[in-house]
């Protein structure tokens, strides 16, 4: 049996969740089970028609109804009052990236790292760590700031932070400890 990388999984994100995230106007993924502590990373895999792995996203634990802040972001304050059926548990989108040419459903599937697109989740094999680790990304947003800012300096402030954050190209680092 392959390794696992414990820190990494592989998961599934529908439109129009997946679009509400990259704008920046959605900072929580809603799911209905508890990954484990040491999962620190989604490897986020778009469903069809795209069927293809387009970003990376490092995320908090799971949280609890009432333990979200809700900024103005689609669906915090419904999750907070427990309102989101399929949701249980809310996982903070910390930092976001792009990758510069998104790995689609057959190259996983070429390579031995998928057997068919993810649906709940799965884990990121080591060997796919491996052959990604010079992967370039590109940041999108570090999440952290609210959506709606409260006067025209913040506005500019952020958006100043936004292009900045937009024009950096890394290689994504990866983790690399088996647990």
């Amino acid at each position: 049996m392959a390794s696992t990388i414990k820190t990494d999984i592989i998961i599934s994100i529908r439109q129009p969740h997946l679009d509400h995230i990259v704008s920046m106007k959605k900072k929580h993924e809603f799911r209905g089970y508890l990954l484990p502590s040491t999962v620190t990373r989604f490897w986020i895999y778009e469903p069809s028609p795209v069927s293809a792995i387009k970003y990376t996203a490092e995320v908090s634990n799971g949280k609890r109804p009432g333990e979200v802040v809700d900024g103005g972001f689609i669906r915090n304050s419904d999750f907070n009052e427990g309102k989101i059926a399929d949701g249980k548990f809310a996982y903070e989108i910390l930092k976001l990236k792009v990758l510069e040419s998104p790995i689609t459903l057959q190259q996983l599937k070429d390579k031995g790292w998928l057997a068919s697109a993810p649906q709940k989740y799965c884990y990121v094999k080591e060997e796919m760590a491996l052959g990604l680790r010079d992967i370039k990304t590109t940041a999108i947003s570090s999440h952290s700031s609210k959506i709606w800012l409260n006067d025209a300096s913040e506005k500019a402030k952020s958006e100043s932070q936004s292009e900045t954050q937009g024009s950096l190209t890394t290689s994504l680092p990866i983790y690399l400890s088996r647990h």
